[in-house]
């Protein structure tokens, strides 16, 4: 029996990689659209997540079945319900990934305008921190979740530069309102992923340990990606 169970989970960890990868994969690549203000690879991100959205359905489905079939102990049971919460969080990076793809392609029509610097800076941290998460989580590192929330502070400096610069554009050159705005959006949308990346850091700790710091969980907020 215990054989079984622990072949099932390692299955479970194996699907959560899968999506892991494929998640960072269309963040990669929809900051690329970006840089590149490419709508033909920005249409395939978009079509693509109902991939990510499929893996969910089926780690959820198959974490589902092993706590119903094995009946797995505390220390097991821990392991599959946090399986279940990474997997939401990977759903949910996967959709700001989307947004960033959709917000590339309402720009196309739109006159240009040089992206503010902090974006790029922005990118570059998250992807980062993204890879930090899903490496702890393999290597099952109770530090990380600490260590991400350095780099959080920083994307969070960075989101606010990025605001006042919308609010300074907005004023000084009313034609670009629009596409100013959709930069704030993408800026807000690579600041989510960042919040998700601790997530997955406090809940990997959690594995690991046993405890979890509810203070550093980022919430819900009810927001969605910004599209």
């Amino acid at each position: 029996m215990r054989e079984h169970f622990l072949h099932a989970l390692a299955e479970l960890e194996g699907q959560i990689r899968d999506m892991g990868n494929r998640v960072s994969l269309a963040v990669r690549d929809a900051l690329w659209s970006l840089e590149r203000n490419e709508p033909i690879f920005a249409r395939q991100i978009i079509a693509n997540d109902n991939v990510i959205d499929e893996l969910r359905y089926q780690i959820e489905t198959n974490a589902l079945s092993v706590i119903t079939r094995q009946q797995p102990m505390a220390r097991d049971l821990r392991v599959v319900s946090m399986f279940l919460e990474l997997a939401s969080e990977l759903e949910r990076i996967g959709d700001y990934a989307e947004g960033i793809a959709e917000l590339v392609i309402r720009c196309i029509e739109l006159p240009a305008l040089e992206q503010p610097p902090q974006i790029k800076t922005m990118a570059l941290k998250a992807q980062a921190m993204l890879r930090d998460a899903l490496d702890a989580l393999h290597e099952r590192d109770p530090q990380a979740a600490e260590r991400l929330e350095h780099s959080d502070d920083e994307i969070d400096g960075l989101y606010r530069e990025v605001l006042a610069w919308t609010f300074a554009t907005m004023r000084s050159q009313p034609d670009y309102v629009e596409r100013a705005m959709y930069y704030l959006w993408i800026a807000h949308n690579l600041e989510r992923i960042a919040d998700r990346t601790i997530n997955i850091g406090e809940r990997t700790s959690f594995i690991a340990t046993g405890i979890i710091d509810k203070h550093r969980l980022r919430k819900d907020e009810a927001d969605k990606p910004q599209a």
